[in-house]
Formats: C-alpha cells, sequence, structure tokens
C-alpha cells in the first residue's frame, strides 16, 4: 500500500524538494545577475540592502523604543 501511495505522490523529499524549487530558482537568477557585477557595484548593492532593511525595519524598531520608553515610566 505504501508503494503505491509513493508512487502516486511521490516520496516526502521529492514533494518538499518541488516545493522549494521556485526559491531555488529565484536564488540561482540573482546569483547569475550578481556574478557578474564589479566590486565596485557589489558594494553598491551592500548599501542599498543596507536601506532597504532599514527602511522595512523603522516601524519594528520604533515599537521597540516606544516599549522601552513605557518601561521606564
Amino acid at each position: 500500500m505504501k508503494a503505491v501511495v509513493k508512487r502516486i505522490l511521490g516520496s516526502r523529499h521529492i514533494r518538499e524538494a518541488k516545493k522549494l524549487q521556485p526559491l531555488v530558482d529565484e536564488i540561482n537568477e540573482w546569483f547569475e545577475e550578481y556574478q557578474s557585477l564589479s566590486e565596485e557595484q557589489l558594494k553598491g548593492k551592500t548599501a542599498e540592502f543596507r536601506a532597504h532593511i532599514a527602511e522595512a525595519t523603522a516601524e519594528i524598531k520604533d515599537e521597540i523604543e516606544e516599549l522601552r520608553e513605557e518601561k521606564r515610566r
């Protein structure tokens, strides 16, 4: 019975690999794009990433600071 189910649905590892394949493909695309960049361009990307992370986490950092202020009172 297990063999029949395995043939129809595939093994757990194969199903997990299929779920992860789109992410792997996206990472490989980024790798190809960044591989062609010069050292200076990569340094510029680092600054872009830091700015993006700072922007994305600004709201959370503000909330943390507000909680700290409330705790101090």
